[in-house]
């Protein structure tokens, strides 16, 4: 299947989806599952090829509401308006940042228990043993019998003398191939698509079979060139629209009830993805800081891989290189901008009820009114009616949040 059926939906997000309380979803392949059904573990984004899940009010592992974080928010120096993570323990809170580790200056993440660690362990201790198979010791350690031949001659089947004196003929090499195993893949007759090896094979006078695969081909094609067409002349302009309102409403303190450190979370949110669609570096407007703004647009460009990102309050892991543009999306700069920020906006989900590793649950008051906020700015001004024009589309092309 196609790396690019799985991003064109990707606005069900913590932006869209969490902050007006429509749950969740998550891409594997045209991945659309109920509303609430909460973020994602990925793709693509990784789900089916490539799938980024597209965050909601779930998190990682777990339902809607109930949050999934794999990590705590840890001990580490949280820093304030954003920078690195650091110290011991403590720091105050701010804006977000980056984690080199949640609990201190180690570098890494936070360490797994007993049991997980003990799985890996397993893991890592099956793939050594298998590390150096060649394709024969495979073939011996893993056998797949065959039946010992054909039990008729493919060669004289009918209409094989229609093939062969058609263009389309078989070689020497291919006729034997056809006898031994009762069919044969020419790497000689290729066709550019389903519809041009079709039309040679009718016009040839010859037996045609439509296969299943041909006609599923023929409809994700129709659908990947419609989406891409909406959103290179209608979506990606929304979203500029959307993101500018509701950044305007934020720098006129349309939150400011909520909190400075509220504030500053959805400004680094918001900048982040603006940064990342229109290739600038958005000014902060509610106390964010700019160099982190850049550093998490630089990352997410460069698909910097794994890296333990301070946001919301809470330290998780986010594998950038998941922001590697693909499918359609590489067929011109705005659409790979505009699937680096919706990437951006899906990926970073609200943890409102976080987990430990023990099982644990915890209210996370920060990710709380963060959804909050997003609530209120996308409520805003003329903000609902943008959000309003791309959940209708991609209700359409994914499906009913509510479904």
């Amino acid at each position: 299947m196609s790396s690019q059926e799985n991003f064109g939906r990707v606005l069900c997000s913590g932006l869209l989806a969490l902050a007006l309380g429509s749950g969740g979803c998550s891409s594997g392949g045209h991945g659309n599952p109920a509303a609430g059904t909460g973020g994602a573990t990925n793709p693509a984004g990784t789900g089916g090829t490539t799938d980024p899940g597209i965050g909601g009010a779930g998190g990682a592992t777990n339902p809607a509401g109930t949050g999934g974080a794999t990590y705590p928010v840890g001990t580490g120096g949280v820093p304030s308006s954003g920078g690195m993570a650091g110290g011991a323990a403590g720091g105050s809170s701010g804006s977000g940042g980056r984690a080199s580790h949640p609990s201190g200056g180690a570098a890494g993440g936070p360490p797994p228990s007993a049991s997980e660690q003990a799985e890996r362990d397993q893991i890592r201790t099956a793939l050594l043993n298998v590390a150096n198979l060649d394709s024969a010791q495979l073939a011996i350690r893993y056998p797949s019998p065959f039946a010992p031949g054909l039990s008729y001659d493919a060669a004289s089947a009918k209409n094989v003398s229609l093939i062969e004196g058609s263009v389309l003929g078989l070689t020497a090499a291919e006729k034997q191939a056809l006898g031994t195993n009762g069919f044969v893949i020419s790497d000689r007759q290729k066709f550019p698509t389903f519809t041009y090896g079709y039309k040679s094979i009718y016009a040839a006078d010859l037996p045609l079979f439509v296969s299943a695969d041909s006609i599923l081909y023929a409809v994700h094609r129709s659908y990947d060139g419609i989406l891409e067409d909406i959103e290179q002349y209608s979506l990606i302009s929304t979203l500029t629209s959307l993101l500018n309102g509701m950044r305007e409403a934020l720098g006129a303190g349309a939150i400011a009830p909520l909190g400075t450190d509220t504030a500053k979370d959805v400004d680094l949110y918001l900048a982040v993805a603006l940064g990342l669609l229109t290739k600038t570096s958005p000014a902060p407007v509610a106390g964010a800081a700019a160099t982190l703004v850049n550093q998490f647009v630089a990352d997410a460009t460069n698909a910097a891989g794994i890296e333990y990102v301070q946001l919301f309050g809470s330290t998780r892991p986010e594998d950038f290189s998941q922001f590697t543009p693909r499918g359609h999306y590489t067929d011109s700069p705005a659409l790979s901008q505009y699937f680096q920020a919706m990437m951006w906006l899906g990926r970073f989900d609200m943890r409102m009820i976080d987990v430990g590793e023990d099982g644990s649950q915890w209210f996370d008051r920060r990710q709380f009114d963060a959804a909050l906020a997003l609530a209120t700015l996308s409520a805003a001004g003329t903000n609902q009616s943008q959000w309003q024009v791309m959940d209708t589309a991609l209700d359409l092309f994914v499906g009913s949040r509510t479904a």
